[in-house]
């Protein structure tokens, strides 16, 4: 019985270290999406400015404390990003496909609607997967801690 107990905790360990994941209910191909979080005023603000590119797969999950109307620019991004309006209740309600940097005038992108969840992918991600407004997704090991 100590064997088996040590083997429940070892295992619920070892689950517990991989990252946070998207998965898209797509159909037939549901992508699954390795996530950075941000949950802090800080994050949501610096978001994936700076950086030089996001590998398929990947990508980061703003989590916000209260569902409201979101908006969203590409000031100091290096890479085009599509961006996905998510509901409190997990359905994608809008996606904004290659979103383009800029440095300056950049354009808000607007959820039009309250969401409480916006996920950065690499631009022309969700077309090449099929991911659609409407669809919902599920997140594992994801908390706004």
């Amino acid at each position: 019985m100590k064997i088996l107990f040590a083997l429940l905790i070892l295992l619920l360990v070892a689950c517990s270290s991989k990252p946070p994941q998207v998965i898209v209910l797509a159909g037939v191909q549901e992508p699954v999406i390795t996530v950075e979080l941000a949950t802090t005023q800080a994050e949501w603000e610096r978001g994936l400015m700076g950086r030089d590119d996001v590998k398929d797969g990947e990508g980061m999950l703003f989590i916000f404390p209260n569902a409201e109307i979101k908006y969203f620019w590409m000031k100091s991004t290096n890479m085009p990003l599509d961006i996905l309006f998510i509901t409190s209740n997990y359905k994608i309600t809008k996606i904004i496909e290659n979103a383009q940097p800029c440095d300056q005038g950049c354009e808000n992108y607007s959820s039009d609607i309250e969401v409480q969840y916006v996920l950065e992918v690499p631009g022309g991600y969700a077309k090449e997967h099929g991911i659609k407004r409407g669809q919902e997704v599920i997140f594992l090991r994801v908390s706004s801690g």
